[in-house]
């Protein structure tokens, strides 16, 4: 609980954060993945999150 309340105060501090990956292995940091993801948010934010369903197509393929 105490790792909760220092990651939300960190990610509250730190202004170009903007996206939030969580990882289980070294192959989901993987700079391709994580270009992807990325790719992924912002067409999010530019079509106003209503590009989930297809977003998610894209992480699958």
């Amino acid at each position: 609980m105490i790792y909760a309340s220092y990651k939300n105060m960190l990610k509250g501090e730190l202004d170009g954060v903007q996206v939030e990956l969580q990882v289980t292995d070294r192959a989901e940091i993987a700079l391709d993945v994580i270009k992807r993801h990325l790719l992924i948010e912002a067409e999010l934010y530019k079509h106003g999150r209503k590009a989930i369903s297809n977003a998610k197509q894209f992480i699958t393929s």
